[in-house]
């Protein structure tokens, strides 16, 4: 039988890990969301406008589970003419299966203006239209620290409901 200090203990185990579960994972959407800068249709040539300066990351969107085959991306500053350099985001964890990662490009806007995407490969693709070129601000170390917040509350959640049910 637990006593009365315990089960208050164990209860505020319980609603600790809720809590930051919650938290975390409130934490995790927004942070994701505000990372996308452009959503942008894939198609050959796009034209779109960027207002801020700084790094970022180019990485196609499609349906889960589809591996899109090579595609060749370039990007060019219209008011200068020139290409902008775009470099392939290494990552150590590599994956095969359904949730294999799409490849990334991480790229240097020096100015706000327009940008000219252009897209060769596409004929490979059965859908285009069910893929899109999505530009994001890079926030592993966020993305990182909010997963770790999301593990150290489900362990309380976990720890709390194991220790009330088995009335350790």
């Amino acid at each position: 039988m637990l006593g009365l200090p315990r089960i208050t203990i164990l209860v505020g185990a319980l609603a600790l890990g809720s809590l930051l579960m919650l938290v975390f994972v409130i934490g995790l959407v927004r942070v994701v969301r505000g990372a996308v800068v452009r959503r942008l249709a894939l198609a050959p040539e796009t034209i779109f406008r960027v207002d801020g300066t700084g790094s970022f990351e180019l990485s196609l969107e499609g349906p889960a589970g589809d591996r899109a085959p090579p595609l060749e991306f370039t990007l060019e500053d219209r008011a200068r003419g020139a290409k902008v350099a775009l470099a392939p985001v290494r990552s150590r964890a590599r994956g095969r299966g359904v949730g294999a990662e799409p490849p990334r490009l991480a790229l240097a806007i020096e100015h706000a203006g327009e940008y000219g995407l252009r897209v060769d490969g596409l004929g490979a693709l059965a859908d285009p239209a069910a893929y899109a070129v999505v530009l994001v601000r890079p926030v592993r170390w966020r993305l990182f620290f909010l997963n770790l917040g999301i593990v150290v509350g489900a362990w309380f959640f976990t720890f709390g409901t194991l220790s009330l049910v088995l009335g350790v």
